[in-house]
């Protein structure tokens, strides 16, 4: 039976297809496919709930449902982080809802037989650095300002997503055009043209005002100049 063709004869059954359990007692009582037959046509027990429509978090789960959710999804229960990347994407329960049905994060692994303890660099799988990337795309701007963001955030340093990706790779992934070797001649003269903002601003508000316009970045000026205050200063003598 064709995909189509199972969607509507299980639309009218949707409800029951909650748990694979669940749905096996459910199935065999009503002469309908198994968990197995469906996973197999559908690729996953998730993708067969997205589907049908059924892929919204739920507020509550039993125990017994974060079991067969988990075990579907345990590849990603290397961290918190990473699961909160991957249930975000999946509308699956988030880490503080596993946390507080199966305690320490160390005993949900251990749960699952994870507990072999990884190096933090081998957390991130390049599937998983893929992702945080199109996610966090709007918050790349270079190295250094990827590596202040990602420890407030607990996300991967760029030396571990450069492990998975390569700087062009990386680029693309964001939505981010290839940087350019500017000249201090460039960006004196960028910056004498958009002197009412420049001299004013800080990093942060000139990169907001320079990346629609695709000017150069503050961090462009500090590495040209050492430091943001020094290029200004430096700038302001050449007016």
């Amino acid at each position: 039976m064709e995909q189509k063709q199972l969607l509507e004869k299980l639309k009218t059954h949707k409800k029951f297809i909650t748990s694979v359990m669940k749905w096996d007692v459910y199935a065999m009582e009503n002469g309908l496919p198994n968990s197995k037959n469906l996973i197999y046509k559908f690729g996953s027990w998730t993708n067969l709930k997205k589907a049908l429509d059924l892929s919204a978090r739920k507020s509550a789960y039993t125990f017994e449902e974060l079991e067969e959710i988990l075990m579907e999804h345990k590849d990603f229960l290397r961290s918190k982080n990473v699961w909160d990347q991957h249930s975000k994407l999946n509308k699956l329960p988030a880490s503080a809802t596993l946390v507080k049905n199966f305690g320490k994060w160390s005993d949900l692994k251990k749960h699952f037989g994870l507990d072999n303890e990884k190096r933090k660099s081998d957390l991130y799988s390049k599937q998983d650095i893929e992702l945080i990337l199109k996610e966090h795309s709007d918050n790349y701007v270079n190295r250094t300002q990827w590596d202040i963001y990602a420890k407030e955030n607990k996300l991967p340093t760029y030396k571990t997503i450069k492990k998975h990706f390569e700087y062009d790779e990386i680029l693309k992934l964001v939505g981010k055009p290839k940087k350019f070797n500017f000249t201090e001649a460039y960006l004196i003269r960028v910056a004498k043209e958009n002197e009412a903002v420049f001299f004013s601003a800080s990093m942060n508000s000139w990169n907001a005002y320079a990346a629609p316009k695709g000017l150069p970045s503050s961090h462009t000026y500090l590495r040209k100049f050492d430091s943001w205050r020094k290029a200004k200063h430096i700038i302001k003598l050449k007016l």
